[in-house]
């Protein structure tokens, strides 16, 4: 190794005042700034005499942030890092926690288990992947069934994102520890269905519907092999966000008889031939309303995808069909999705 090359340092350093120590070896770079989730332009870093750039940043708010580096235009992740965001392109993260710990942060309590798995989807003729989250007190050798929620990622993104990003498992165990949700079985399949959905226009344009068929045909009768979950629609939920919050709405109000649960963040969704989308749905909207317990819409004021989701809202309206609606501040990021989730959960199961 040169001299430079093996320069000892740390990145990220997160200090007590939550102000963050951010660097890069790059030795022969004329140019590198810092660029991330907690601010609007990039930072100019500086250059040591090891040629090692630095930047500090902060104080931050408790949260997990996303983060990169340009050197000399070119982006790239934080080489001391190993956390980071799987995306079509990778980012780094840094948590700062709070105090007290935030709900989806790791802390002292009761956790779940979290399963991994293959499974051939025959629909698609695929292997596939999934993860299955059971809740602290789940007993497969007991009698009783738990209500599952399906729960679905976004565009780009892969079945380990909600708990890799949006920390689904330690949000769920933060909120049975609290008593404010009935503990759920969480399936988190792989939304794309479609080779090559991620990237091209014409591809992703079935994506929704062969991902249904997968779910319906393959993932469904896969988890009821192997955990004890509720089988009737009461005792089902499906959520996601963006493109799963556009799949998860589809779905869901295509199938009110296995859906009385349905969730949307910052959902790829519009009212634009919704008629067509959803003809059994006002077909009979007295009885479709009956057989929705919660169709919960949310979406950040700022999210590219916010007036799609108003065209859909207003579609909702104009047929009756009954929904709660949650406009926050913020735009398409994990933080505004890790809090809808929290919101959301303790909404379902509840008996009448």
């Amino acid at each position: 190794l040169c001299f430079a090359e093996a320069q000892e340092y740390s990145s990220p350093v997160v200090h007590s005042d939550r102000t963050v120590t951010l660097k890069i070896l790059a030795p022969n770079a004329k140019v590198v700034v810092l660029q991330g989730s907690f601010t609007t332009q990039p930072i100019p870093m500086e250059k040591d005499p090891n040629g090692i750039w630095t930047a500090t940043v902060g104080p931050l708010k408790p949260e997990i942030h996303e983060y990169s580096f340009l050197v000399d235009g070119a982006k790239t992740i934080d080489p001391r890092n190993r956390n980071v965001k799987k995306w079509r392109i990778l980012d780094s993260v840094l948590e700062i926690p709070g105090d007290p710990p935030l709900r989806h942060e790791l802390r002292p309590i009761p956790h779940g288990t979290v399963h991994r798995h293959w499974y051939q989807s025959e629909s698609l003729g695929r292997t596939r992947g999934l993860f299955v989250y059971t809740p602290p007190s789940y007993d497969s050798k007991g009698s009783k069934r738990y209500p599952v929620v399906f729960l679905l990622h976004g565009m780009g993104d892969d079945e380990s994102a909600w708990l890799e990003v949006g920390k689904a498992n330690f949000i769920t165990d933060s909120l049975i520890a609290e008593g404010k949700a009935q503990p759920p079985v969480i399936v988190m399949p792989y939304g794309h269905a479609v080779p090559d959905s991620r990237n091209r226009a014409e591809a992703f344009a079935s994506n929704t519907d062969n991902f249904e068929r997968d779910l319906l045909e393959d993932v469904i009768p896969f988890v009821r092999q192997r955990y004890s979950v509720r089988v009737d629609a009461l005792g089902q939920a499906i959520v996601g966000l963006s493109m799963g919050g556009g799949q998860s709405t589809t779905i869901g109000l295509r199938n009110l008889d296995k859906f009385a649960w349905i969730g949307g963040f910052s959902s790829a969704v519009s009212g634009q031939r919704a008629d067509e989308r959803f003809p059994e749905l006002i077909s009979d909207v007295g009885k479709s309303n009956e057989q929705i317990k919660l169709l919960w819409i949310g979406c950040g004021s700022s999210d590219f995808l916010f007036q799609r989701n108003k065209s859909f809202l207003t579609w909702l309206e104009s047929k009756g069909i009954g929904h709660i609606y949650r406009e926050t501040d913020g735009g398409h990021t994990w933080r505004v999705w890790r809090k809808y989730l929290a919101e959301f959960l303790p909404l379902l199961f509840v008996e009448n």
